[in-house]
Parts: C-alpha cells; structure tokens; sequence
C-alpha cells in the first residue's frame, strides 16, 4: 500500500542557501531531480563551474517564461522511495518558515529509520553549508506533520475521552459477539433471562448447546452452580455493554490498515455531545457513529451537528443492519442544499460486520492517494515539472488496479 510519511523543522532557508544545501546532498550521491536537471541544461553547453551566479541561476525557477519564483522544493528517488525536500521560507506569502522533508512509499514498515537518516543529512549538511554564525540560532527539532490539533485541543485538558485501549481476547470476543447467534443468546441473558444448567429453552435455536460450549470455553459465559444457570462473564458485560464489541471490531480494522493506535479516540465527549470513535487520519477529523440495530433519521441530524461541532472532515456510519432511507435523505438533502456552508464529505455507509473491512481498507487507500496527490500537485507546482510520469512508474501497483496517482 502506498504511503506518505513527513516531518519538519521550524526554519526555513534563503534560496541561495537551499540550493547550496541540495547540492551538498547530491555530492554525497542522493540526485535531486530538478537541481540535477539544471546542471546537466549547463553541463550541455559547456557550464560545468557552480559559481555564486550559477547557483542563483539554478535557486530561481520560471513559470510561464514571465513570472519567476524559488527553487523552493526538490526530490530524488531511493529504492523506489520518492524523498523530497520543501523549503517554506518567508518570501512564499503566507507560508511560516520551516523544511519539510517527506517520503512516499509503497513499503511503510521501515519509513521511520529512512525518514530519520534523510533529517539527520539535511541538518548536518546545513550545519557545514549554512554561516556558522546563523546555524547557532537553529532548532532542528523535527516535528511529525499530520497531528489534527482540532481533537488534541479538545481531549486536552479537560475533555472527556477514552483511549483506545484492547487486547487479543476481547478481539476474539467481538469476532464471536458479530455473529448474531452469541449476541442475541448474550443479550438474552444480560436482561436477566437465567438459562438452567440443565434445561434447553425453546426460545433459543436448535444449535443452544454448542453455543453455549462455545462461549464457555471463551469465558463469555460461565456456569453459576448455586442458581442453575448461566451467566456472563465480566468480558461479556463489557463487550455488550454499550455495544462495545463494535468499537473493538472497529478499532482492529482500522490498526490493521495502518492507522496508529494512539491515533485512535473512544468516546469524546463535550457538552453532552459524544462521538463514538473519532481518528486523527494524517491531520484530518474522522468520527464514527456505531448502531447495533438500523440507523434511522431520528440518528441523521444529532450525527451531523456532532460531526460540525468537531470539525470533521469525513463521517462514517458503522451499522449490523442498514442506513434506512429516510436518514439517506437527510444527508443527501444537507450535501445537496448546504454543501458550501458544511465542509464535509458524504458520508461512507458501512453496512453490516461482513463490510466493514472492504470499506474501511478503501477508505484508508482512497485517502492516502488523495494526499499523495496533494503532494505530488504541490510539488509540480514548486518545481515546475509534470511529476506524473515519475509517480506512476514508481507506483504502477496502484495505476493498475485501477487507482489514479
């Protein structure tokens, strides 16, 4: 799956400098792509020296063969890695200065240890290429981008939340709980419906008996001797309680397409308006609304003031039955009528636990093309080169299954 992992530091570098710096970079054999296609356009016509006015040459692009602007990002490609390099300085108007340094990637396992060795060349190369006497004052303190503060703010200080907190025999329990022959023979028990010990009740299906062997030898349930009869274990209790089978369900897809743990919110709550999960996805606000039973209108407006409240940038709704029509209007009627003033996407409908993991696995791969897009789109702009054919080559995974890079 491809990925797009970036950080930053809080200075930014005189174009003369930024250039001095790629060019150090490049002598320790990382080609960046646009620097290295200037010196070979000087090297054609017999330019080979790397003069104070050659280097200004190379540290201004033309756009339109009129205006001209920074050589203010570049990229070169490592084992089929694209790394790039942006430098926000204070002369692109209203950007805060800073470099950001960024990798895209269809192999994310060991994105941390690359990402890391690409800051620690940038900063010594600076520290050797930049005035000493400036370099002083830098703080190369590398900060991860992507970190939604609109929920940050929101869980600290005072707000109400849970982390997303699980263990592997609560995701066994909530892949027994889906199938609605345990949830049902569970529920039944959790309002006080006593199942003898001995007796077989006609109000549970034929396939009682090994249910119950079932769910006993998953400490779902246990035989209470003094009353004859089953009842639920703590695990039960709280994986019914609240439904929250499907919060573990959800957050377990969701870890298992690489979102981050920590990036993962339970239960946040302010002024008595609670989201049953909300996830910082690459800075972007997701909130989820869990129903074990239909999701109806009487759902839809509460769930859309939620998801204005907290600023979110894509709802989705996790139901074991289905979105029922009317509740499709609402949020059909909103995005046709609002759509200016309400900033959201249309809601992603998940239908069933049978769905769950297509849905959130396209969700999550739509997303992340949708930033390296972004990315790639930027770049373009701040190099002016058509990047497309370098990123399809590299990704063609994804360019032939059918997504666009």
């Amino acid at each position: 799956m491809i990925q797009i992992f970036s950080c930053f530091t809080k200075i930014g570098l005189q174009p003369l400098d930024f250039i001095r710096v790629l060019n150090d970079i490049r002598m320790s054999g990382n080609k960046f792509l646009i620097l290295e296609g200037k010196i070979g356009l000087l090297s054609a016509a017999g330019i080979v020296s790397l003069d104070i006015d050659t280097l200004k040459w190379i540290s201004c692009n033309v756009v339109n063969y009129e205006n001209s602007f920074d050589h203010g990002a570049d990229l070169f490609v490592s084992n089929n890695d694209i790394f790039y390099i942006i430098n926000h300085n204070i002369r692109h108007m209203g950007w805060e200065n800073k470099i950001e340094l960024g990798i895209i990637t269809m192999h994310p396992e060991n994105y941390e240890s690359k990402l890391f060795k690409f800051c620690k060349q940038v900063e010594d190369v600076i520290k050797i290429t930049v005035d000493g006497r400036r370099v002083r004052h830098f703080n190369f303190g590398w900060y991860q981008s992507g970190t939604n503060w609109e929920v940050t703010s929101r869980i600290y200080p005072s707000g109400k939340f849970s982390r997303a907190v699980y263990n592997d025999k609560e995701v066994s329990a909530a892949n027994l709980i889906k199938v609605n022959t345990f949830k049902e023979l569970l529920i039944m028990i959790s309002r006080s419906k006593p199942l003898s010990l001995s007796l077989k009740p006609t109000s549970v299906n034929s396939n009682y008996e090994s249910s119950v062997r079932i769910l006993l030898n998953n400490d779902l349930l246990y035989s209470d001797i003094s009353q004859n009869s089953y009842k639920l274990t703590p695990l039960a209790k709280k994986m019914i309680n609240g439904s929250h089978w499907m919060t573990i369900l959800l957050t377990k897809t969701l870890i298992n397409n690489g979102v981050p743990l920590e990036k993962i919110i339970w239960s946040l709550s302010e002024d008595s308006e609670e989201v049953d999960c909300v996830v910082d996805f690459r800075g972007k606000t997701w909130i989820f609304e869990l129903k074990d039973k239909p999701f109806e209108a009487g759902h839809a407006h509460p769930f859309i003031y939620r998801a204005i409240k907290y600023k979110a940038d894509k709802i989705i709704i996790f139901t074991t039955d289905k979105v029922g029509p009317n509740a499709r209007k609402i949020f059909k009627d909103i995005s046709n009528n609002y759509r200016a003033a309400i900033d959201i996407d249309s809601p992603i409908f998940i239908e069933g636990t049978s769905s769950l993991d297509d849905k959130i696995s396209d969700l999550i791969k739509n997303e992340t093309i949708s930033l390296v897009n972004k990315k790639k789109k930027e770049l373009n702009v701040l190099t002016s080169t058509n990047l497309t054919p370098l990123f399809n080559k590299l990704f063609d995974d994804y360019k032939h299954s059918g997504k666009k890079i």
